[in-house]
């Protein structure tokens, strides 16, 4: 049978982008950080990369390879929960929606510390709420204190924590 214009040959794959993947040689491969399914090269995979699909998801997990250097707020809710007896992990990637202070895995309980110069700014502030909102549709219960709270009334803060763990126990 002679193969020319008038012939169809049978195909190879299920769809034109199928088709378009094998011939670039790139694969699908879910991103480690938001778990986000994206093309990649089978070359970038054989080096060691094609793990993270942007450069949100890049900055997101350098933030947690990170060293972790504590404020001084930080510090006082640190001893404070450790005084208090309640299990902890802090400055840690919580499902891909940013970094977390404190986290309570017990009572799916996220504590931020917010100083007053950085959280006074607005798109610092409508990030905050874009965070809190997502971790309260993933059911999560967070609690935020200013710097002027942590450092002139730890009690309060302390409060409000305990009241957190009694309600979700």
């Amino acid at each position: 049978m002679q193969s020319g214009r008038g012939t169809k040959r049978p195909q190879k794959y299920c769809s034109y982008n199928c088709s378009n993947l094998a011939r670039q040689n790139r694969t699908i491969t879910k991103c480690i950080v938001c778990g986000k399914l994206f093309q990649v090269r089978v070359k970038e995979i054989n080096h060691g990369n094609g793990k993270i699909c942007s450069k949100s998801c890049v900055g997101k997990k350098s933030i947690s390879n990170m060293p972790k250097k504590y404020t001084s707020i930080e510090l006082k809710i640190n001893k404070l929960l450790t005084n208090m007896g309640i299990v902890f992990k802090d400055q840690i990637l919580l499902e891909g929606v940013g970094n977390m202070d404190f986290f309570l895995p017990n009572y799916r309980i996220v504590i931020q510390c917010d100083g007053n110069y950085w959280h006074s700014k607005q798109k610092v502030k409508d990030r905050d709420i874009n965070q809190d909102l997502q971790l309260m549709f993933k059911g999560y219960t967070i609690l935020r204190f200013s710097e002027t709270d942590i450092h002139k009334n730890i009690k309060k803060c302390q409060r409000k924590i305990s009241d957190a763990v009694k309600a979700l126990q």
